[in-house]
C-alpha cells in the first residue's frame, strides 16, 4: 500500500493472495522491492512505481528466501550463503603427531565442491570425490599424487556418496553409495584398468540408512567388511566380512549396542 505524506491518498501497489512482505524503496522512488512467495516459491520482487501506483506488472529479480540489506547505487543487496567442500593437507610430525607448518589448500584445479579425502595406504595419492558446482550429479573420484604429478581423474557411476576406502594393497579403492535408480550401492574401481563394478547392498530397515554403508577393504579388494544393526533398539551391532566372488557372508564381531555408538562406529 502507498500513502502520501498527507495521509489522504492511498493506492493498492500490489493485489495477489500471496504474501508479499517487506517492502524497501529504491533511493529515487522509482521502484518498490518486496519479497513474496507467488509462484509457488519465495522470491524477491520489483516493481516500477509511478504517481504512488504500480506502473507496470512486478518482476521477478531472485529466486530464494532472501533478507534485503538496502539499496545501492548500482541495485539491491543482500546477503547470499554459499557451501564449498574443500580439501586442505597440514604437515604433521609422525614422531610426536604435532603440527609442522599451516594448513593449505590442495593444488587442484576445481575448488568449493571436494569431499571424503582420503589418502592410499602407501601415501602415493590422496584419493577425493569432486563434483563441478553446474554439474553437482556428474561426479569423479580423484587420485592426487604426492609428488606432485598431474591428477588421474576416474568419472565415478555414484548418484549419491556416503563412504570411500583404498584396496589394502592400494591398487583399487571403493565408495559407497546410491547408484542411478537409488539402489544403495558398493562400487569397485581397479586402478590397473579403470573399470568400475557395482554390487548391490543388502536391504535395510527404515531409519537404518547408514546400515552396510560405513565399510572397508581387505588387502586386494575382493572382500570387505561392514557395519551392521538389525533395528535401532534391543539388537547387536555387528561387524560382517563379505566375499565378493562368492558372495557369501561371515560374522566378524558381535556386541551390545550399549557399548557403542552405532552411527560412527567404523
Amino acid at each position: 500500500m502507498w500513502i502520501s505524506r498527507d495521509g489522504r491518498t492511498a493506492h493498492r501497489i500490489t493485489d495477489h493472495p500471496a504474501d508479499d512482505d517487506h517492502p524497501l524503496w529504491s533511493p529515487d522512488g522509482r521502484h518498490l522491492a518486496f519479497l513474496s512467495d507467488r509462484n509457488r516459491s519465495a522470491a524477491l520482487w520489483t516493481v516500477a512505481i509511478r504517481d504512488g501506483q504500480a506502473a507496470d506488472e512486478p518482476v521477478r529479480v531472485k529466486e530464494g528466501t532472501l533478507r534485503l540489506l538496502g539499496w545501492t547505487t548500482r541495485g539491491l543487496a543482500y546477503p547470499e550463503s554459499v557451501r564449498t567442500d574443500d580439501i586442505y593437507t597440514v604437515p604433521v610430525d609422525p614422531s610426536n603427531g604435532e603440527i609442522g607448518g599451516s594448513a593449505r589448500l590442495i593444488p587442484y584445479r576445481r575448488t568449493g565442491q571436494n569431499i571424503v579425502p582420503e589418502w592410499s595406504p602407501d601415501g602415493k595419492y590422496l584419493a577425493f570425490v569432486s563434483s563441478s558446482p553446474a554439474e553437482r550429479d556428474r561426479r569423479a573420484v580423484v587420485l592426487l599424487p604426492s609428488d606432485g604429478s598431474e591428477p588421474r581423474e576416474f568419472p565415478t557411476p555414484a548418484q549419491q556418496l556416503w563412504d570411500l576406502r583404498w584396496f589394502g594393497d592400494s591398487r583399487g579403492l571403493g565408495i559407497t553409495g546410491h547408484d542411478a535408480r537409488g539402489e544403495r550401492t558398493l562400487f569397485r574401481l581397479t586402478l590397473a584398468t579403470g573399470e568400475w563394478k557395482t554390487f548391490p547392498l543388502p536391504a535395510t530397515a527404515p531409519g537404518m540408512v547408514w546400515n552396510g554403508m560405513h565399510f572397508d577393504w581387505n588387502a586386494d579388494g575382493r572382500r570387505y567388511f561392514y557395519a551392521w544393526q538389525d533395528a535401532l533398539t534391543d539388537s547387536d551391532f555387528t561387524i560382517v566380512e563379505r566375499d565378493l566372488q562368492s558372495d557369501r557372508e561371515r560374522i566378524v564381531f558381535r556386541g551390545s549396542v550399549k557399548s557403542f555408538n552405532t552411527c560412527c562406529s567404523m
